[in-house]
């Protein structure tokens, strides 16, 4: 899919990512953790899912049931918004997906607003016990 994209500097990395975050002007990631650390390393990504049919049921009944929420990345869980591009199951097309890149890539003002907007996520949570914060946030929002 990579080579039929036309794409000629496409880097895929297993390891620590965090030297490869702050190296990085925008990255396309699998929804989890890894979105909520870009979010902290002020790198934008563009968030994609496409799980299961369970996990997607299990999204459908916890996240937008229960919690209220359209989203499915930490950063826009957390801050109650769309801060990060995001799609799951079928909205995650390779056109959904490379017009959101194209946008960061070329829209250096909605990059700064994205970066912009991720700042308060430090606050929310805190210098220590970070995955209870998380938790703890997500619960709230659940009432």
């Amino acid at each position: 899919m990579i080579r039929a994209s036309g794409l000629e500097q496409v880097i895929l990395y297993k390891g620590l990512s965090s030297a490869l975050i702050k190296k990085s002007y925008v990255s396309l990631v699998a929804s989890g953790t890894i979105s909520l650390e870009h979010a902290l390393l002020k790198t934008p990504c563009i968030v994609a899912y496409c799980g299961s049919w369970i996990s997607y049921l299990v999204y459908q009944f916890f996240i937008k049931k229960r919690l209220a929420s359209p989203y499915i990345s930490l950063p826009n869980l957390l801050l109650n918004k769309r801060v990060f591009p995001e799609f799951s199951q079928y909205q995650a097309t390779d056109h959904a997906i490379s017009k959101a890149a194209y946008r960061l890539l070329n829209d250096t003002q909605h990059y700064q607003d994205i970066i912009q907007a991720t700042q308060p996520l430090k606050a929310l949570l805190g210098t220590g016990g970070a995955a209870q914060k998380v938790a703890e946030g997500l619960v709230k929002l659940g009432g």
